[in-house]
């Protein structure tokens, strides 16, 4: 294995240092402290523990009896408890079992790991049980773990009764954790007598003891809460013992409430509330109050519950004993703005409120003590991406950050803090579309993220439950949608019996299984109770006519039982950065020219196996501890600790080579590898030869190979250098065989193997056997093969073969020419006609423009042709698409920039214009775009340039047209453009990502919509740049659609990653103004857009930009359209420069061949 193989499978610094500290463990080397604990001894490291922990940091560094000794005494700890701990310690791995989680978690506790503390606590979260919920609260109380005491609570609260009457496990409480279970409001008990008797037991328990505490637990016993007959028990106990004097008074039922705190939580029976019962929408609504249902499902009873006035389409929930309806139709068919509150105490509703805005079929949610009303609509099908929030103590409604867009009749839930919208249906007056989003809001931020599902759905049912939300029914539509298609009525969408689970970031995950439902239902009321989720009602295929019953189905909680957990980091980097910067516990010195550098021999063996050499063998280290290192500076050494305790290196280029040097002496693998990397990012003309001699000395391939790669597309320059005649064989000949040697002329290659040939004598033979082969001599010109003739014959013993050849038979002899024989143009195909102009002639031609010279020129083109998608394969073009007299066309051309010539090549599956168009592993990718007028599509096609053969691909996941696209790595990616209905555009807020190995298309959103935009792919990600942008909410006159009056020009570019997220970190500058539907490429290192449009007239100009600069530069030439031009075909093309164009159009001796006598 080459080097270049070895430190590919590298792992980073903190790994190594790691691993390194693992070995020395395990083999109990270098040990400087030992733990021990019941008289068993634990070798180990002082300097790793005080690196990863505080407690072990203090404990050597102050004047402890354990900083002079090394020996640590853990009297309350078994060996295999202390043994789990060090494991971790030294390797970030822990097994923990039910058994020994609750000594972990003290050790880890009383010794401050606080990532272990971390690992312990969520361990023994999912082991709560019946049989531990006590033992577990006390834990948690003692060592104050919020989490742990708050899961031991729930347990113990919904298995009061039984775990503090029949059982013993609560005798040995604490007094104070006494306290804190029967002070909660959560304890599921039907009676205050429950309470008062597990007071009573524990008291008698150790009667002698706690007979002082009674007054004190009497306090938080809700007296006021039992019945005559519990008094009379309670007052009769007292009377015998003689221990409690009871105090009375005469209370209604609201002193009562406010005298004790409240009901406890199994004094109340959790029902399930229906509002808004009506059989269907119609004329019963004008006389009929709205009815109110209560559904008791541990009794399976109904009962009603005081009506409304009339209201239908109001969305209503519950905080305790409280219910909140907000919203709704009336019966006059006006929209409400109120908020009622039901208290099941007084049985009455009062009015809080009004909302600012009326609604209906909105989201009504509540999270910490605020309700919010998000979306819906105001008037029908007036949609709102309004929301606002009522605060239930101050009374007032505040609002809150808009919708991304206009929704209403989705699913909603809060899971942790955080409201969830899902699907729903968005759109304008006349058009109605389902959405495919989830909408993520976070109170903290006042922002809305969204996130895309793989299908579109609308009035389904959501309910939070196992740290994730079950969505559940609903009408869906999973495949594309088709142009002409709209809302439900339409048959669009269906019904469905499905259920998913969405993760706490609102994607879907496949992973748990949710049974469908029984039969197709939408619409219908899905609530949990308990354990349960429960639809009660519900539309079926069709949109109104009510469903009867209720169905139900458990969730599985599923809980984890032991095993290898998570490893948390320790933070051992940054203990170690401190121990250096403070010079802390240092029990060796490296000399370096005579300066010395106090460090710790643990740190150095791990990282290093030169120096687990030195300190692990007695002869190589003075008995002072002094190490003395030779050949390397103290600048040098200071590099290396540096890096090893901070893991931060600076490298320059006048000090990189002799780091590396030291680097690899002291076997320091990641740093070795960081000089490398930074070597071959690096080459330049001054330094390539000298990396390409460091590459040779350490059998370096990679590097090797970038250094080669370097003279390859810099030949011309190092063809005469002195240095290019110390190449080694093979590398010549992988210079002189690429296709992408930047030579101009095939008699500079030639020449650089003669000056080879002369500066190794001896070597005759080789020209001829070996590098003459690479020669491509039939590309030489008569004047050129003339000199080479020459040459050769003073060389004698060769025999030179020659031929009469055209062209394509000089192509075929020579391989074909090289990447320096080409000048790199930008092509712009049918500039000069658009689609609704009739072309006067019917020649045609493209528009070819040098960047170098800042010439144009003219090339045959296609005749009477808009709106195409072009794309160039080296010295081929293909050209697909467009509009052609009014019609869509569906063929493909190839345009050869060596014959000077178009050929018609078999057509597409499908016309298409205005779509996306690229070329990936020697395949073309039509994409989208229009087959008609308005007539969007989601089908997608790949042609095999080699086999000639037209394949589908994968549908896209949306209708789209007008998009920027790009290919990046081997993928194709489209950015934003125009998707929609037959009479309806909309933006497309977000990008596609075909993985051509797959087949497969994943999106992503974004902030911003746009279309006709240009994108290049250039440094490992994408430029985008202008198009037109919808204008905010406010500011556009038509709600939805692309219209002028809602869309702007923009000037903004911005550079995303491989992922397809925005990367804000690269500046990309604004355009001078704003550009649409422009010609954009990539032209070596710099960005071109020519010509464009905004909303009134088209450009002609050109701008350009490399990145790292601060500003787009104007170039002094216009594109040679004197109107301005936009929506023309653009890409680079290379082309052959004329000498060779001169060469291959005539028919002319050529050598083809020289053989050695």
């Amino acid at each position: 294995m080459d080097r270049g193989e070895e430190r590919a499978a590298l792992q980073p610094l903190d790994h190594c240092i790691r691993e390194g500290f693992k070995k020395l463990y395990q083999n109990q080397q270098l040990c400087d402290a030992t733990i021990v604990t019941e008289g068993q001894r634990f070798p180990c490291h002082r300097m790793l523990l005080a690196a990863v922990n505080p407690y072990f940091r203090a404990m050597f560094v102050n004047s402890f009896k354990e900083s002079h000794d090394g020996e640590i005494l853990m009297h309350d700890m078994d060996p295999f408890t202390v043994q789990t701990v060090l494991n971790y310690l030294y390797t970030e791995e822990i097994s923990i079992t039910a058994e020994s989680a609750q000594a972990v978690f003290v050790a880890a506790s009383r010794l401050q790991i606080l990532p272990l503390l971390e690992i312990c606590t969520s361990f023994l979260l999912k082991e709560v049980s019946l049989k531990n919920c006590v033992k577990l609260y006390e834990l948690g109380y003692a060592h104050n773990e919020q989490a742990l005491l708050q899961a031991a609570m729930r347990h113990i609260s919904l298995n009061f009764r039984r775990l503090f009457v029949k059982a013993n496990s609560f005798r040995q409480l604490q007094l104070s954790s006494l306290i804190s279970i029967i002070s909660s409001d959560s304890l599921l008990v039907s009676s205050e007598l429950v309470v008062y008797w597990v007071v009573r037991r524990w008291v008698r328990f150790q009667s002698s003891k706690r007979h002082a505490f009674l007054g004190e637990l009497m306090k938080h016993v809700r007296l006021p809460l039992l019945t005559h007959e519990e008094l009379r028990e309670v007052q009769l106990e007292s009377e015998h013992y003689r221990d409690i004097r009871l105090q009375w008074k005469r209370l209604n039922g609201q002193e009562r409430l406010q005298e004790c705190g409240g009901l406890r939580q199994g004094m109340y029976n959790k029902c399930i509330v229906c509002v808004d019962l009506f059989n269907k929408e119609g004329p019963e609504l004008k006389i009929k109050d709205s009815q109110i249902g209560c559904y008791n499902p541990q009794s399976g009873a109904w009962e009603k519950l005081p009506p409304l006035k009339c209201l239908y389409c109001a969305r209503c929930l519950a905080v305790r004993d409280k219910l909140y309806v907000t919203g709704g139709v009336h019966r006059d068919y006006s929209y409400s703005d109120t908020l009622h509150e039901y208290s099941s105490f007084r049985g009455q509703w009062i009015r809080l409120p009004s909302m600012s805005t009326p609604r209906a079929s909105h989201g009504f949610l509540d999270c910490n003590q605020k309700l919010y009303a998000i979306g819906g609509w105001c008037c029908y099908e007036g949609y709102l991406d309004s929301a606002e929030c009522f605060d239930l103590a101050k009374k007032v409604w505040a609002p809150i950050s808009r919708l991304p867009f206009t929704l209403s009749h989705f699913a909603s839930t809060v899971l942790k803090n955080k409201l969830y919208i899902v699907g729903g249906v968005t759109g304008a007056r006349g058009s109605w579309t389902a959405s495919r989003k989830v909408l993520i809001y976070k109170a903290s931020s006042d922002a809305w993220v969204q996130v895309l599902l793989d299908f579109e759905c609308c009035w389904a049912g959501a309910v939070s439950m196992n740290n994730g939300i079950y969505v559940v029914g609903g009408y869906f539509r999973s495949r594309a949608r088709h142009y002409n298609e709209g809302w439900p009525d339409s048959g669009s969408l269906h019904c469905t019996r499905k259920c998913f689970f969405l993760g706490e970031d609102g994607r879907a995950n496949k992973d748990v299984a949710i049974p469908k439902l029984p039969v197709e239902i939408a619409g219908a009321g899905v609530v949990r109770w308990k354990k349960r989720i429960y639809v009660l009602g519900g539309s079926g295929s069709k949109l109104y006519p009510k469903m009867r019953g209720a169905f139900t189905w458990f969730v599985m909680t599923l809980s984890q039982k032991g095993g290898k957990q998570k490893s948390k980091p320790l933070g051992l980097s940054k203990g170690l950065k401190q121990l250096y910067q403070h010079q802390l516990l240092c029990d060796s010195t490296v000399v370096c020219e005579g300066k010395r550098f106090s460090c710790h021999r643990a740190v150095l063996a791990a990282v290093s196996p030169y120096f687990h050499d030195v300190f692990t063998s007695s002869q190589k280290e003075s008995p002072s501890g002094e190490v003395l290192l030779q050949d390397v500076a103290p600048s040098l050494f200071q590099s290396i600790l540096t890096y090893i305790y901070t893991e931060e290196v600076s490298l320059t280029e006048e000090m990189a080579q002799d780091l590396f040097e030291a680097a690899d002496k002291l076997k320091i693998l990641p740093l070795v590898d960081i000089c490398y990397r930074f070597f071959r990012k690096n080459i330049s003309p001054q330094n390539c030869f000298a990396l390409y001699r460091l590459a040779q000395a350490h059998s370096d391939q990679a590097l090797l190979q970038a250094t080669v790669r370097f003279v390859i597309l810099n030949f011309s320059r190092f063809c005469e250098d002195d240095d290019f005649l110390y190449l080694d064989l093979t590398s010549l000949i992988t210079i002189l065989s690429s296709g992408d040697l930047a030579a101009a002329s095939e008699l500079d290659v030639f020449r650089a193997a003669q000056r080879w040939v002369r500066a190794h004598p001896g070597t005759y033979p080789f020209l001829v056997n070996a590098l003459m082969s690479h020669v491509r001599l039939p590309l030489l010109t008569d004047s050129e093969l003339a000199e080479v003739q020459a040459y050769l014959g003073q060389v004698g013993d060769v025999q030179l073969q020659c031929k009469q050849l055209d062209g394509e038979e000089r192509l075929r002899a020579s391989g074909g020419l090289r990447a320096g024989m080409y000048d790199e143009c930008i092509m712009c195909v049918n500039t000069q006609i658009l689609e609704t102009q009739t072309p006067d002639t019917e020649d045609s031609f493209m528009d070819c423009y040098d960047p170098c010279t800042r010439t144009w020129r003219k090339l045959p083109g296609l005749t009477s042709l808009s709106h195409p998608a072009c794309v160039a394969l080296g010295d081929r073009l293909f050209v697909s698409g467009g509009i052609r007299r009014n019609s869509y066309s569906d063929a493909l051309y190839e345009f050869s920039s060596l014959k000077g010539s178009w050929a018609q090549l078999p057509s597409m599956l499908v016309p298409r214009a205005t779509h996306g168009f690229l070329v990936c592993d020697q395949r073309l990718y039509a994409m989208g775009g229009w087959c008609g007028f308005h007539e969007f599509l989601s089908s997608a096609e790949c042609f095999d340039i080699a086999e000639g053969t037209w394949t589908p691909i994968a549908r896209m996941p949306c209708v789209l047209s007008r998009c920027a696209a790009a290919v990046l790595g081997k993928k194709l990616y489209l950015l934003g453009g125009v998707t929609g209905l037959t009479s309806y555009w909309q933006f497309h807020k977000g990008l596609l990502i075909y993985d051509v190995s797959k087949d497969a298309w994943t999106q992503v959103l974004l902030d911003a919509a746009f279309f006709s935009a240009g994108a290049v792919a250039m440094n490992n990600g994408i430029y985008v740049v202008g198009g037109y942008t919808e204008k905010r909410a406010g500011e556009r006159i038509y709600e939805g659609g692309l219209m002028p009056e809602n869309r702007y020009c923009s000037r903004k570019c911005f550079f995303l990653a491989e992922d397809g997220s925005v990367n804000h970190e690269i500046a990309v500058p604004k355009l001078p103004k704003g550009i649409a539907y422009a010609g954009v490429v990539g032209w070596g290192k710099r960005i071109y857009v020519l010509g464009g449009e905004d909303t009134t007239h088209c450009y002609k100009t050109i701008y350009y930009w490399e990145p790292g600069e601060h500003r787009w530069s104007r170039c002094p030439d216009d594109v040679p359209v004197p109107e301005g031009v936009s929506g023309f075909g653009c890409t680079t093309l290379k082309i052959p420069k004329e000498r060779m164009l001169s060469l291959l159009q005539e028919t002319s001796v050529a050598l083809i061949a020289v053989v050695g006598k």
